[in-house]
């Protein structure tokens, strides 16, 4: 490890105080510990700490930069939309990555994927953080409601408990890339109520009164899940989807 800066990110109490949370989360860092990705942080350990009211803390590569949901907010308060270029490239990125989780770590899923669980770093790569949380995020027994205005976690409208998978990584993603290409955060009431409205509506790329291409539109419509009959089942449905659209669109 000489030469690479480490943090660690302690756990809320509550979170950390949950029902066998601590075992699963070491489990789940265990069994992810030889994933490597350029636009993943590496995750190196759990350990115990002393943090304010924090006993227990994950520890993972420092990544430098500034989270994707702070850029989000400062471009909205400044009424300046984060450009569509560099929307294009963020989610060039993004969903590669997430795909390539769901084809190398058998069963696994980050869980919490969203714009705060993203790092920008100064040159503009895009890195995923936390991404050991996954289905231990479970434990908490929150409702969606919660989950979402919470933790600003997404997931799908089903019946019965909410499940942290493939598939309600895939409508994280959708949401992501929804706020990436309207160019600033997604609201707290916007979610799940308001997504068809968002994706089929007069605001489009960055934020401008043109709606999305149309091939976007669909794209997000089976990532977010609007017709569960034609949404992507993983990742690697929705990478391979988008590049495929790209490739034969005049899209960035």
């Amino acid at each position: 490890m000489t030469g690479v800066q480490t943090c660690a990110l302690p756990i809320c109490p509550e979170i950390a105080a949950a029902t066998t949370f601590e075992f699963l989360l070491r489990e789940r860092v265990s069994r992810l510990a030889n994933f490597r990705h350029t636009n993943f942080a590496r995750v190196r350990d759990v350990e115990r700490v002393m943090h304010g009211e924090s006993t227990l803390a994950v520890v993972a590569d420092r990544v430098p930069g500034a989270r994707l949901s702070d850029l989000l907010t400062v471009a909205e308060q400044q009424l300046q939309p984060l450009p569509v270029e560099a929307a294009f490239a963020l989610a060039r990125q993004i969903v590669p990555a997430l795909a390539v989780m769901h084809e190398e770590a058998r069963d696994a899923c980050h869980g919490a994927v969203a714009p705060e669980r993203i790092v920008v770093t100064p040159e503009g790569r895009a890195v995923i953080v936390e991404h050991v949380l996954g289905a231990v995020l479970a434990q908490l027994g929150l409702s969606p409601s919660q989950y979402w205005k919470e933790l600003r976690i997404a997931l799908p409208t089903t019946a019965g408990e909410p499940r942290f998978d493939r598939r309600s990584d895939v409508t994280q993603l959708g949401v992501t890339v929804l706020s990436l290409f309207l160019g600033r955060p997604i609201t707290d009431d916007e979610y799940p109520t308001q997504m068809s409205a968002l994706v089929h509506g007069t605001y489009g790329l960055g934020g401008g009164f043109e709606p999305f291409p149309e091939w976007l539109q669909v794209w997000l419509g089976r990532t977010l899940q609007l017709d569960p009959r034609r949404s992507f089942a993983n990742a690697i449905e929705a990478r391979d989807a988008f590049v495929s659209c790209l490739e034969h669109t005049d899209e960035r």
